[in-house]
């Protein structure tokens, strides 16, 4: 993602907005996992 992302910006010079875009696409694929890990672990610690 983030070569075609710097492939895409060489093109259009719109850095910015760019790696904006890149940002939200991590946050909202990595967040939600990382939260439900964190309930995940604490399941396993009380147990």
């Amino acid at each position: 993602m983030i070569k075609v992302g710097q492939q895409i910006i060489e093109r259009t010079y719109e850095s910015v907005l760019i790696y904006g875009a890149l940002f939200l696409f991590f946050f909202f694929i990595c967040y939600p996992l990382s939260a439900a890990s964190r309930v995940l672990e604490r399941r396993w610690t009380q147990a």
